[in-house]
């Protein structure tokens, strides 16, 4: 199908048809009009709203409402919601502003143990109050790195496993703040079948 746009003056499939005085488009100059019976279709080019697109909106004026970086997106001026924009957040952050800075975890290898080129991590949060918690993830880890960075909004947990290749790992994990967890995989912390048992 061949969508054509019009020159001022002109509508139809192909701009065939001459605009009678009558059928005057009173979009805002900026829109796009459609020409339709019995009114015309204003669409609105980003910062302006309405019927007829003259009402300037703008929730990302300024800086807007993200942090750390985060790029506002208007949302649709027809969804009912508390916040007109939505951020797009930098690697490094994540949350409804990108004010959460993502965890990192950086997973080291003993030397005997052969590093694999895909790494399952299942982390175990447990609450309190509630069931707990079995978050899973994956990095494909390239031949010539000698660790994995995993980016994670988890930060607080309690157990963590890796499974690769030929089964599962408990994982020794360092703490140094909130942002940066080291883990380390030892041969000795392999989770042996039952059946070897």
């Amino acid at each position: 199908m061949l969508l054509c746009r019009c020159d001022p003056g002109w509508f139809g499939d192909q701009c065939q048809y001459a605009q009678e005085p009558s059928m005057t488009c009173s979009c805002a100059p900026s829109s796009i009009c459609i020409r339709s019976f019995p009114s015309s279709i204003c669409v609105c080019p980003l910062g302006r709203i309405g019927p007829r697109c003259y009402i300037n909106f703008d929730p990302c004026q300024g800086s807007g409402p993200c942090l750390n970086g985060g790029r506002c997106i208007p949302n649709d001026e027809r969804k009912h919601s508390s916040f007109a924009a939505k951020c797009l957040c930098p690697k490094d952050f994540w949350g409804e502003y990108c004010q959460y800075p993502l965890t990192k975890l950086i997973i080291y290898f003993h030397p005997i143990i052969s590093i694999p080129s895909l790494i399952y991590l299942h982390i175990i949060q447990d609450k309190q109050l509630a069931k707990h918690q079995h978050i899973k993830t994956f990095k494909r880890i390239l031949p010539y790195e000698s660790s994995a960075i995993i980016r994670t909004t988890v930060n607080k947990f309690h157990l963590a496993f890796s499974e690769f290749e030929n089964g599962y790992y408990w994982m020794n994990f360092k703490r140094d703040n909130s942002t940066e967890i080291e883990m380390y995989i030892f041969p000795e912390n392999r989770c042996l079948s039952i059946k070897n048992l």
